[in-house]
C-alpha cells in the first residue's frame, strides 16, 4: 500500500490475517498460511463462493480453507471483500477512499463510487466509474505507474497487476469456480488482481500477449496493450452473447481498426 501513497507498508507476501481483526485468523489456524497476494489472484484456498454467493458477514468472514494456499484457483467474491477489509484495518480509510484519494485524485479520474457489504467496499463487485477515469487508471498502469513525471505505483508492484502470476504455475484449477468467464482458465490468466493475455485467450490472438485487462459484470471491460501503446474501455448493459464471443469480437475489432 505504501507505493500508492503515504502510510503503513504491507504487500502481496505480508499475511492476511496480520491486517485483519485477530478473530479472523485465530477462528481457523489456517487462514494463517495466507498471504495477500493468494487472495488478489483467487488462488487463497478458501472455499469458493463463485463469485456468488450471500452478501451477509457471516458467510465472508467464516469461509473455511478447503485446500492449501497457491495450490487451487477458484474465483471467490469472499477473497476480494478480504482485501478490502484489509486496506480499511491497516490505513483507517475504506477502500473507496484510499484509491481516491491515493490514486484517483492524482491522475485526474472522477472519484470512484463504491456499494458496500459488511460495512467495507465492495471490492468484489458493484463500482460506479464513469470510462475516461477508467482508461486513465489503465493508462498509468501501463506506463509503469507513472503520471505527469510521478511514480504513483512502484515495482515491483507494477508488473504484479499486469503480468500473470507465475506462482499458480503449479495450481489445479476449481471444477465449478477455476475459469476466467467460462472460457480460460482462471491460473493461466490471472494477475494480481487484473488479467493477462500473455497465453492468447482473453483477447485471443487479436491483441498482443503483453496486454492486461479488467473485467466485470455486464461484460465491462478494459484493457492495456504497452506494445501497442493503447487503451479501450467497453461500458454499458450487458449484451446477449457468450462472455467469449463478445470479447474476442470486440478485441478483433479494435485490432482491425489499427489498420496495418
Amino acid at each position: 500500500m505504501s507505493s500508492a501513497g503515504s502510510g503503513p507498508t504491507i504487500g502481496p507476501d505480508d499475511f492476511a490475517y496480520t491486517n485483519l481483526t485477530s478473530s479472523w485468523g485465530d477462528a481457523d489456524p489456517l487462514r494463517k498460511l495466507i498471504q495477500i497476494k493468494h487472495l488478489m489472484t483467487h488462488s487463497s484456498g478458501l472455499q469458493s463462493d463463485g463469485g456468488q454467493g450471500p452478501a451477509t458477514c457471516d458467510y465472508f468472514l467464516q469461509q473455511p480453507v478447503v485446500a492449501p494456499p497457491g495450490t487451487l484457483w477458484s474465483y471467490s467474491n469472499a477473497d476480494s471483500l478480504l482485501q478490502s477489509a484489509i486496506v480499511h484495518y491497516t490505513s483507517g480509510l475504506s477502500l473507496q477512499d484510499y484509491f481516491n484519494q491515493q490514486i484517483a485524485a492524482l491522475i485526474g479520474a472522477k472519484p470512484v463510487r463504491f456499494s458496500t457489504t459488511c460495512g467495507e467496499s465492495s471490492g468484489q463487485g458493484g463500482a460506479s466509474w464513469d470510462s475516461p477515469s477508467v482508461a486513465r487508471l489503465s493508462y498509468l498502469l501501463m506506463k509503469g505507474g507513472k503520471w505527469n513525471g510521478s511514480q504513483l505505483i512502484s515495482e515491483p508492484y507494477i508488473s504484479q497487476l499486469t503480468d500473470w502470476a507465475s506462482f499458480l504455475a503449479g495450481a489445479s484449477s476449481d471444477p465449478q469456480s477455476g475459469k476466467y468467464w467460462d472460457y480460460a482458465e482462471g491460473k493461466n490468466v490471472s494477475t494480481y488482481t487484473w488479467w493477462s493475455n500473455l497465453t492468447s485467450q482473453i483477447e485471443g490472438p487479436y491483441l498482443p500477449t503483453d496486454t492486461f485487462c479488467a473485467s466485470g459484470a455486464n461484460k465491462v471491460i478494459t484493457c492495456a496493450s504497452p506494445s501497442l501503446d493503447l487503451v479501450y474501455v467497453r461500458l454499458g448493459s450487458d449484451p446477449p452473447i457468450d462472455a467469449q464471443t463478445f470479447f474476442l469480437t470486440l478485441a478483433s475489432d479494435i485490432a482491425g481498426s489499427l489498420g496495418p
